[in-house]
């Protein structure tokens, strides 16, 4: 990827239905336990809260498919940096003052392992039953190498500012004690690594952060 053009990502669809599916199936299977279970408070506690994560997250997933589907949900090009989950706001590349380059601790246990190549297995058959038609799984495929779904942190220069509009950018935007800002881009389920964001990242930034260092976030 050059850092001369514009570059836009979406959001992975087949995995993103596959997850809503199976955290659906686990609301209908905590609800219809929790009703039929005997036993005292705990157990039925434990229930509820494995009901009320499932129904959450099953949610947040209908809600990126009605909302998000064949949407762009970030933008990286000259101009600067677009995620649309924040609002109409981009971010200039002057306005940043560095980016964290540290990646995640990654969580390679045998748990994890399994759990990532069930979810890998699943999407590949579903992939492979041509639903989705002709689909590529973007990223590294392999286990110890699954790909990152965190997010990638970057500071603001002193005097920059971005207005925490929406829900999604109250929580991804933080205020330090300083009076700057911390803002964190989400690269979960999006189409691309969150190695390859990172490196476009730092390239346009690299290019294009040195001019004007005082030009403040665009609204």
């Amino acid at each position: 990827m050059a850092a001369t053009r514009t570059y836009t990502f979406e959001y992975f669809m087949p995995e993103i239905h596959l997850k809503t599916a199976l955290l659906t199936f686990s609301t209908v299977l905590f609800g219809f336990i929790s009703l039929v279970a005997k036993g005292g408070a705990g157990p039925h506690l434990i229930l509820f809260v494995a009901f009320s994560a499932s129904v959450l997250f099953a949610f947040l997933g209908f809600y990126r498919i009605t909302h998000w589907t064949k949407k762009t949900v970030l933008v990286v090009g000259p101009q600067g940096l677009t995620d649309n989950r924040f609002g109409q706001v981009t971010i200039p590349w002057t306005t940043i003052e560095r980016i964290d380059l540290t990646p995640p601790t990654a969580n390679n246990s045998l748990q994890a392992e399994q759990n990532r190549f069930l979810f890998r297995g699943m999407i590949r058959l579903l992939i492979a039953s041509g639903i989705y038609g002709t689909v590529s799984i973007p990223g590294n495929p392999t286990l110890t190498e699954h790909r990152d779904k965190r997010r990638i942190k970057l500071w603001l220069r002193s005097g920059s500012r971005i207005e925490q509009t929406t829900p999604v950018a109250r929580l991804r935007i933080r205020d330090r004690a300083d009076g700057t800002q911390r803002v964190y881009i989400a690269t979960v389920d999006l189409n691309a690594t969150r190695e390859e964001l990172l490196a476009l990242i730092v390239d346009f930034h690299a290019l294009y952060g040195s001019m004007a260092q005082n030009q403040p976030a665009a609204t």
